[in-house]
């Protein structure tokens, strides 16, 4: 099987394909951040769709919590996300860095391989010139542009927009609109009038109505008691009457039983 790679030049072309991948992710990246950078320079006006979407998640950020307290973190938050021609702007970073290696890994194994089947000789110089040349240029390539620089400077024009631009304006249309609605209250108690010294009034009125209610039942209580007391006096009244006529009663049926017994008396000593 080894022998049959070497025949078939495979790994040259696996060391091409790779090391075109990394050309290609290292030209998607510098692309990629060159068009943010620029976009972020004049990140109020401009119609980038990532410079637009951070725009907007900050204004909504700052619309729930009146303020971003980390800034930086907020920013690095997107940039790690972003995606280009699918994949993350990390992604194609490491592939710049990965493609590197691998040539000189295959190189390698192809230098070994032709050594150990065909001794020596100049195939396997080919496989070590080659990994190495293909190495040292992807290297090269990789350090034409300083990307770690360009992703910092990306990193603090976004910042430097969002915290002293766009925060400030927000917290002035804030504190604007609260102004706006402590006069719109202030303006409709002038018209209304005053809200609490009506309340005060209305309930005055209620609990003088309220006294009235409980004098009134006070009033009707005292009544009732003297009503039902006058009833007691004269039931009392007409039973002590009572009583006096059943004595006078029993004292004239006394005096007559007395008469008639005197009458008795003289009648027998007559």
């Amino acid at each position: 099987m080894f022998k049959t790679m070497l025949d078939t030049q495979m790994i040259f072309y696996l060391m091409g394909v790779i090391g075109g991948i990394g050309i290609l992710s290292k030209l998607v990246s510098e692309g990629t951040l060159r068009s943010l950078v620029k976009a972020a320079e004049n990140m109020s006006k401009s119609s980038h769709r990532f410079m637009k979407l951070v725009r907007a998640k900050f204004e909504h950020a700052c619309m729930v919590s009146d303020k971003v307290d980390n800034v930086g973190a907020f920013v690095e938050k997107f940039i790690h996300e972003y995606r280009s021609v699918g994949l993350r702007l990390h992604t194609w970073q490491q592939l710049e860095r990965q493609s590197m290696r691998f040539v000189g890994i295959l190189g390698l194994i192809g230098a070994l391989l032709s050594y150990s089947i065909y001794g020596m000789g100049e195939q396997a110089f080919r496989y070590g010139a080659f990994g190495a040349i293909e190495m040292v240029l992807l290297f090269l390539i990789c350090q034409a542009t300083d990307e770690k620089y360009k992703v910092e400077m990306l990193h603090v024009y976004m910042v430097d927009y969002l915290q002293n631009v766009c925060a400030h304006r927000y917290q002035k249309a804030a504190r604007q609109e609260m102004r706006g609605d402590k006069e719109e209250v202030q303006s409709a108690q002038q018209v209304d009038g005053n809200p609490s010294e009506e309340w005060d009034r209305q309930e005055n009125l209620a609990q003088a109505k309220t006294e009235e209610q409980t004098v009134d039942q006070a009033q009707m209580e005292m009544r009732e008691n003297r009503g039902g007391k006058e009833k007691e006096l004269f039931a009392e009244a007409q039973q002590e009457e009572r009583k006096s006529e059943e004595v006078m009663d029993k004292m004239e049926n006394d005096l007559k039983r007395e008469a008639m017994i005197r009458d008795i008396l003289e009648e027998f000593l007559a």
